[in-house]
């Protein structure tokens, strides 16, 4: 028998059920992480009414992507992470302009502080001196 969990999966308009589902397993580049906090963002909610989303999700489908939690297992190839790890999933799109935008990397601090309340300073980069992150 598989290990399970338990998930949100998405049926169709207001049709959201808890089920149990295989625990999935980390391919090549990926990660899986234990949620240890999750939370519905607005996206979410208007998916959730209409039951759909035109260019992401067609049902039924695990539901939610905005999560922060532990790394279980790392998939082939991926070298910035290791079990253990706490990791949180930033879903926003770069602001173009930022050091890490700049460096072609998801992970906006323009966006990162308005969310979280922390500023630019706390970071003590320099130009140059951040890995990528993907």
């Amino acid at each position: 028998m598989k290990a399970e969990m338990t998930a949100a999966v998405l049926y169709g308009k207001e049709d959201l059920r808890l089920e149990r589902v295989a625990i999935p397993q980390a391919g090549a580049g990926e990660l899986v992480v234990r949620v240890g906090a999750a939370l519905t963002c607005g996206t979410d909610l208007k998916v959730y009414r209409r039951g759909y989303h035109a260019k992401m999700l067609n049902p039924p489908i695990l539901f939610g992507h905005e999560l922060a939690g532990v790394v279980e297992q790392v998939g082939a190839g991926v070298g910035a992470f290791k079990v253990g790890d706490r990791v949180v999933a930033l879903n926003s799109a770069p602001c173009d302009v930022c050091f890490f935008a700049g460096m072609g990397s998801r992970i906006c601090v323009k966006i990162f502080c308005s969310i979280t309340g922390l500023t630019r300073s706390l970071f003590g980069f320099r130009r140059g001196s951040s890995k990528k992150i993907r």
